[in-house]
């Protein structure tokens, strides 16, 4: 689910490398404190001291211009959070928590007070996921793009990889799946005004929200035997955990949950065309995750309990590499695309 098409614009004079350098050392050096960040922005590498008995974790992602976002669809503040949300969404997917972030700019044709906003953006995000921005890299290319490398720390013998899924396991979800598909439709009509069902369904997309307590929750009770948070559609990543856990699975689309406001969005278009899109469409960043039998009754308390929302979608099978779709009187579903690919 990307934006695929460019828009044109009016822009001044691109910024100044060195300024871009200056300006985000300033603004960022005040959120660099604390016992885990040692030297921050303004030396060749930042300095960070993870908790003892704790692995490091690193990944990477990036958000391009005409495949990510279009500049007259959202605010450079929220592109800047959105930056920062999507790298830290998998820290969560493996139970950890993040440490600090590094920050990559690529110019094209993006004017100072442009610019100044995603970076406001970034950092209130940063700040908020108790992840501050150390440092990165900024240079001139012919597209405009943020590529945030986020860094974590999850204790030894804690961290949940995708590829622990086993036969019998029970296959969950966080949240509500598809809203980020169903927002962008919305987002892409331009209408002038929304109701209030359509703009949250719309914030969804524009902000998503990396579920960083729930996975912390899952891994430190042990809970989840394989997870991964669902960036390019809860049936693309599915299938990398079934291929990484060498095992198959089975998902009901009737069972995904949908809320209130995705109801009304949906109203009487066909329930099962639109889940299949809500399931392939991406940008959700919910945890996508397996249970062990003997486990999930404690995962259930915390549903009860309201401390985690979470939903059983399938099972894990057998059959290596097998992923079956059910949709409606259990009749086998095949999609032409699962999700979203880079290329």
């Amino acid at each position: 689910m990307r934006h695929t098409t460019q828009e044109k614009e009016e822009y001044i004079v691109p910024l100044d490398e060195i300024e871009i350098i200056n300006y985000a050392k300033r603004f960022f050096t005040r959120a660099t404190g604390g016992h885990k960040v040692a030297l921050g922005i303004g030396d060749d590498c930042a300095s960070l001291r993870p908790a003892a008995g704790h692995e490091v974790l690193v990944s990477t992602d990036t958000l391009a211009e005409a495949v990510h976002f279009l500049r007259d669809l959202s605010a450079p503040e929220d592109i800047g959070a959105k930056s920062v949300h999507t790298a830290v969404s998998d820290i969560a997917a493996m139970g950890g928590r993040p440490l600090a972030l590094l920050l990559s700019i690529n110019l094209h044709e993006a004017d100072r007070g442009w610019i100044g906003a995603y970076l406001r953006g970034a950092g209130k995000a940063a700040r908020e996921v108790g992840a501050p921005i150390v440092g990165g890299n900024v240079s001139a290319a012919a597209a405009l793009s943020f590529t945030v490398t986020a860094l974590g720390e999850v204790k030894k013998g804690f961290r949940v990889d995708r590829s622990g899924a086993r036969p019998g396991d029970a296959v969950y979800i966080t949240g509500h799946p598809g809203e980020s598909a169903l927002g962008l439709d919305l987002l892409t009509e331009r209408k002038s005004k929304y109701t209030p069902s359509q703009k949250r369904l719309i914030h969804r997309h524009i902000l998503p929200t990396p579920r960083l307590e729930w996975g912390r929750m899952l891994a430190e009770r042990q809970i989840p035997s394989a997870m991964i948070d669902v960036s390019d559609g809860v049936t693309l990543d599915f299938r990398r955990m079934i291929q990484a856990s060498g095992a198959g699975g089975r998902i009901w689309l009737d069972k995904i949950p949908i809320s209130e406001d995705a109801r009304k969005v949906i109203g009487k278009n066909s329930r099962e065309s639109v889940l299949q899109k809500m399931v392939t469409g991406g940008e959700d960043y919910e945890l996508l995750f397996t249970v062990r039998p003997a486990r999930e009754a404690r995962l259930e308390r915390l549903i009860k309990t309201g401390k985690i929302e979470a939903t059983r979608i399938g099972d894990i099978t057998g059959e290596k590499g097998k992923l079956e779709i059910f949709g409606k009187e259990g009749k086998k579903v095949d999609f032409k695309v699962e999700g979203w690919l880079h290329s």
